[in-house]
């Protein structure tokens, strides 16, 4: 069972995504946990649609959306020239408030899930809001992409509206700009919370030594190596990674 949603972040801009629901939920009175699941760069909702009905066959609901601005096949408002890191963690957090307020959604059972970028968004999510957030689970989060932007430009983001494209979609100077004095390592630590992290061996894109790192950071983690898995999972390393978040929850609320 499925429902779309909508609602608008600070900005007014529409926020849309789809939740899936365990049989009965909304009718039988029941608070069930939720697992929020972030798309990453550039991408859209619909290309993480096949794990949804895993998490309410397991009596979890799930939420994907789309951030404001987040691709060029975003469903949600906003324009991917604007984008940024920065951003897609206000519309997290617009995110969060609204499950919460969901009469079956148990407001002391939310995960926070997110691949790459996505995942970097949950991450800091968690750590700024440690009291609403039950766990993470981090699918090679993107927590590089700070380090990207001083590489890219070492004597500070152009001025300039676009600064090119990157990973063939056009970004705009916010994207740059809104994370180049930030430092994710020195953040996402304050979430003392339970962190499950899954990352492929072979992924060119966000290496694992990031997810390493990351592991010496939180209090209570796990890491999970896919051996011969690059950045975007695969069959059947999607499926494991799937199973393995869903357990990681059921764990987590017994």
């Amino acid at each position: 069972m499925t429902k779309d949603l909508e609602f608008r972040n600070g900005k007014g801009q529409m926020i849309r995504g789809r939740m899936w629901l365990p049989e009965g939920a909304g009718e039988d009175g029941r608070r069930y946990p939720l697992a929020v699941f972030a798309h990453g760069f550039g991408s859209n909702y619909r290309e993480l649609m096949h794990h949804g009905q895993g998490f309410a066959d397991r009596d979890i609901c799930c939420f994907m959306f789309d951030f404001c601005g987040g691709g060029p096949e975003s469903l949600s408002d906003g324009d991917m020239m604007e984008m940024s890191v920065v951003t897609e963690c206000a519309d997290m957090e617009c995110v969060l408030r609204v499950m919460a307020e969901l009469p079956y959604i148990d407001e002391n059972a939310i995960f926070l899930m997110g691949e790459s970028q996505g995942g970097l968004v949950a991450a800091l999510t968690g750590a700024k809001y440690p009291e609403k957030v039950r766990g993470l689970i981090l699918w090679y989060p993107g927590l590089g992409i700070p380090d990207k932007a001083r590489r890219f430009f070492p004597d500070g983001v152009p001025d300039t509206k676009s600064c090119g494209e990157l990973y063939g979609k056009e970004v705009g100077r916010a994207y740059y700009a809104d994370v180049y004095d930030m430092d994710p390592y020195a953040m996402i630590g304050a979430f003392r919370g339970p962190v499950q992290i899954i990352h492929g061996d072979c992924d060119e894109i966000v290496p694992l030594f990031i997810s390493e790192r990351a592991m010496g950071l939180y209090e209570n983690a796990s890491l999970l190596v896919l051996k011969g898995a690059g950045h975007g999972f695969e069959f059947p390393d999607n499926r494991t990674a799937r199973e393995t978040s869903i357990e990681f929850i059921l764990k987590n609320i017994a």
